[in-house]
């Protein structure tokens, strides 16, 4: 649909469900206790929406409609977090949990590791590689010789026994 009664700018997903119902019940679609709670409860929190809602055909109210008291929505809950490049929509907080500005320029207050601290793990890591392949290397080439304290009393080690030569296929 569009006329008058359309806004310019993008709105927020509230907004968009709203619309939608209240497009649904002026189509005179069936709309369920449940979604008529929630369009009265947008519509009675976002002006905006209300003006856009009453301009549609078929906006009055039909009876059995108004039968249920309306659920109630903060302000804040009802504009959300829409972005329609309006300042002034805003009804939130415009400090954080720490009491700075929401809208700051986030410049050199990284929310992550910096680069030079990126490296820093990145050469430890590296480092304990290097020195576990190394300590490894180290450990294998001291416990894999036979230990020199071990006399040969094996038989066929002994000076006067005759050594065998190996069979032809092995040369």
């Amino acid at each position: 649909m569009t006329g008058q009664a359309e806004i310019a700018g993008p709105l927020g997903g509230r907004h968009q469900r709203a619309r939608a119902l209240a497009r649904r019940r002026s189509g005179c679609e069936p709309v369920s206790d449940y979604e008529q709670r929630l369009l009265r409860a947008h519509l009675g929190a976002c002006p905006r929406c209300r003006v856009w809602a009453e301009a549609l055909p078929g906006a009055t109210v039909r009876a059995g409609q108004g039968t249920h008291a309306p659920a109630t929505v903060s302000p804040v809950e009802a504009a959300g977090t829409a972005s329609n490049g309006e300042q002034g929509e805003h009804l939130g907080s415009e400090v954080d949990a720490m009491g700075q500005d929401k809208r700051r320029a986030v410049v050199g207050q990284g929310y992550g590791p910096t680069k030079g601290r990126q490296l820093v793990y990145y050469g430890i890591f590296l480092g304990f590689l290097v020195l576990l392949y190394f300590g490894g290397m180290f450990a294998i080439s001291q416990l894999d010789k036979a230990p020199s304290h071990d006399p040969a009393s094996a038989p066929w080690a002994q000076p006067p026994a005759k050594q065998q030569q190996a069979p032809e296929q092995f040369q």
